[in-house]
């Protein structure tokens, strides 16, 4: 098994075998955006009737990014008939 191993320890690269370019959307600065806070409700960034609503607020306590993502989805055929009323 020795003769199986000996040429480990001088690994070669295969033909065709290259390591990718850097991705451009993997962040490198993680430094906080300063923004000015508010009390109160959060702002309507974007009101899409029937479509989209997105609200935004900045954190005042922790000074750090979060998300909550709610989401609705709406649609005709959930009454449609009791069976699919008790699925949905």
């Amino acid at each position: 098994d020795t003769e199986a191993g000996a040429d480990r320890g001088n690994p070669t690269a295969a033909k065709g075998l290259y390591l990718p370019r850097p991705n451009p959307f993997i962040p490198t600065d993680f430094a906080l955006a300063k923004e000015e806070a508010w009390e109160g409700d959060p702002k309507l960034v974007v009101d899409e009737p029937g479509k989209l609503r997105l609200h935004h607020k900045c954190d005042l306590t922790f000074s750090t990014p979060k998300a909550n993502v709610y989401l609705d989805f709406q649609s005709p055929d959930v009454y449609n008939c009791p069976e699919s009323a008790v699925m949905n």
